[in-house]
C-alpha cells in the first residue's frame, strides 16, 4: 500500500520505477502466501500412502452420493 501510494505522490521517475518493482514483489509475496495457506490442509497422494486420510461419504437415502479425502483429526495442521 505504501509502495502505491509513494507511486501516486513522486514525480521522480526513479521512485516510481522502484515503488512499482516494490509493489510487484509484493503482490507476487503475498499471492504466494495465500496459496500456501490455503493448501495446507490439501491431502496429497502422499499423504493418502501414508494413512493420514480417511474417506467422508456423503449419503442420500442411503445410496452413497459423494466421496471426499480428508485428513483423520490427528493430522489436520493448526493455524497458530
Amino acid at each position: 500500500m505504501i509502495a502505491f501510494i509513494w507511486n501516486i505522490i513522486v514525480d521522480d521517475k526513479d521512485g516510481k520505477i522502484f515503488s512499482s518493482l516494490l509493489l510487484t514483489i509484493s503482490a507476487t509475496l503475498f499471492v504466494v502466501l495465500f496459496i500456501a495457506y490455503e493448501d495446507r490442509n490439501t491431502p496429497t497422494a502422499k499423504s493418502v500412502y501414508e494413512g493420514k486420510t480417511t474417506l467422508e461419504i456423503t449419503y442420500r437415502d442411503s445410496i452413497p452420493i459423494d466421496t471426499v479425502v480428508v485428513f483423520k483429526p490427528e493430522f489436520i495442521k493448526k493455524v497458530i
